[in-house]
C-alpha cells in the first residue's frame, strides 16, 4: 500500500459579520512525490445526535484532486471538531484534525461610532 505526503494550507477569513475557513492542498505520492489525481478530499464535522447521544461524523464538503493533485475547500465552517480524509485507490488513507486559528486584521477594525460590515 503506497502513502500520501500531503502539502497543506489553512487560511482563515475573519470580518466582525462573518467568519469562514479555506483548505488548499496537494496530494502526492509518498515515494515519488508525484501527483495523485482524482483523489477524494472530505471534510467531516463531528457532532452529536440529538436523539441518540451518540457522536457522529458529518460531511461538510468534499472534492476531488485535479491532475496536479492540488485541491480546495472554500466557506468552511471554523468551529468545531474538524478532520480531513483523503482517499484513493492503492493507497493508504489519510485522516488529519483540523483547527483553524482566528486573527482579526487592526485595520479591519470598525471605528468607534462606526457599524461593522
Amino acid at each position: 500500500m503506497k502513502h500520501f505526503s500531503i502539502i497543506l494550507l489553512i487560511f482563515s477569513q475573519v470580518s466582525y459579520a462573518q467568519t469562514k475557513g479555506i483548505i488548499k492542498g496537494r496530494a502526492v505520492d509518498g515515494s515519488t512525490f508525484k501527483p495523485v489525481e482524482f483523489a477524494s478530499v472530505i471534510l467531516l464535522k463531528a457532532t452529536v445526535d440529538p436523539v441518540t447521544k451518540v457522536s457522529k461524523d458529518v460531511l461538510v464538503k468534499g472534492i476531488t484532486t485535479a491532475l496536479n493533485g492540488d485541491f480546495s475547500l472554500a466557506e468552511l465552517p471554523m468551529f468545531g471538531k474538524l478532520t480531513l480524509k483523503i482517499t484513493s485507490v492503492g493507497f493508504k488513507t489519510i485522516e488529519m484534525p483540523i483547527a483553524f486559528t482566528m486573527k482579526m486584521d487592526p485595520k479591519a477594525a470598525p471605528k468607534p461610532g462606526q457599524m461593522p460590515d
